[in-house]
């Protein structure tokens, strides 16, 4: 049976939820097991089997669970899923993310739309759009930073011409 709170936003060095839904929680370290949270504001959080709308923290562990927004320094997923990772370092395992961006990324088995960062590290990875100063690994991407030049180069000229057609078109009536 899930318990519902309102709000736990407190400071309290230490929170641990089991079968529970909050709003929102401010606290040190926040350990959820099988729970679920809108806004999360911590120093260390970990969540296993649980669910958050919106994580801001200092470190971030997710095992099993899933988070709309993960904002902190230091990430690390562990078959769990995200719509954005945003993070100074980034560690996943077996997870699926929409669009990771941080310093440096670390992924493993991981099914992503985006990754942007600084250094990305990955045995294999498959995303659609990688953006990254250094890439370590066998990366499969659907377009790399030098497509997504090319394919914004493209579109910037295909606009110009249209737009110049257009206003000899219309300068000529």
């Amino acid at each position: 049976m899930t318990k519902q709170s309102e709000s736990i936003v407190d400071g309290q060095e230490e929170i641990g939820l089991s079968d529970v839904q909050v709003t929102n929680i401010q606290a040190d370290q926040v350990t959820m097991e099988m729970s679920a949270a809108q806004n999360i504001q911590a120093t260390d959080m970990v969540m296993n089997r649980s669910a958050a709308v919106q994580v801001d923290a200092q470190s971030v562990n997710l095992s099993n669970a899933v988070a709309g927004v993960v904002n902190a320094e230091y990430v690390d997923l562990q078959q769990a899923g995200a719509g954005l990772v945003r993070s100074a370092s980034a560690t996943l395992h077996q997870s699926s993310v929409g669009v990771v961006y941080g310093g440096t990324v670390e992924l493993h088995d991981v099914e992503t739309v985006m990754v942007i960062g600084r250094e990305v590290h990955a045995p294999t990875i498959h995303t659609s759009l990688l953006l990254a100063n250094k890439v370590e690994g066998n990366v499969e991407t659907v377009l790399d930073t030098p497509r997504a030049l090319l394919a914004g180069l493209t579109a910037g000229i295909a606009f110009g011409l249209v737009s110049v057609i257009g206003k000899i078109i219309r300068g000529r009536r």
